[in-house]
């Protein structure tokens, strides 16, 4: 007696249902990793995540110069990683996990070579998907010899979702050079 279920099992249907499960697990092993350790050791283990290497990251050029965002520098035998963006241009890192204790740091200011002088400042703003929205805003001088200065944003006010962060020089001096180093998601000891 042949079973009912029997005649469903075929070379085609097992490929088939194999590559469905490839696809869902693609699609949903990443949430479930991501729910299962809660924020994916950033919070609990202290791990900081480097923006200049996140896989998300998109730019806005205004028909200007083409931003940087590959300049490796080696300063007193410590790595960074520069980017330069005029003003009226921008970064965007997508879907960058906010903890309870996250908190974006960068280093900005005017490129060396700028000399056309001007007032300028940083805007680091950070989007979740429901569109709460944060902000903060760094002044910095024009002087191209200026040292650079810390920018950050507390990212706990949108603890437990993916955000857009995005980084944006601002000037009354259209194209005005600043560099932007190391951005990155840092964890706050709450202690």
């Amino acid at each position: 007696m042949k079973r009912d279920w029997q005649h469903l099992i075929t070379p085609n249907s097992v490929t088939l249902a194999a590559l469905a499960l490839v696809l869902a697990s693609a699609l949903i092993a990443p949430r479930v990793v991501y729910r299962l350790l809660h924020d994916g050791g950033f919070e609990h283990w202290g791990h900081a995540i480097d923006l200049a290497e996140w896989p998300h990251m998109r730019t806005f050029r205004n028909h200007e110069a083409p931003l940087h965002t590959d300049a490796v520098n080696v300063e007193n035998g410590v790595r960074h990683r520069d980017f330069w963006v005029n003003t009226g241009q921008w970064l965007r890192f997508r879907n960058v996990p906010a903890t309870t204790y996250s908190r974006l740091t960068c280093l900005v200011r005017v490129h060396p070579l700028w000399g056309a002088g001007g007032t300028a400042h940083f805007r680091l703003l950070a989007r979740a998907k429901d569109g709460t929205v944060i902000s903060s805003d760094v002044d910095f001088t024009a002087d191209a010899q200026a040292p650079w200065r810390e920018a950050s944003l507390d990212l706990s006010p949108l603890a437990g979702r993916e955000v857009d962060i995005t980084i944006m020089p601002l000037s009354d001096a259209p194209g005005m050079w600043t560099l932007l180093r190391d951005p990155r998601i840092a964890i706050v000891d709450p202690r």
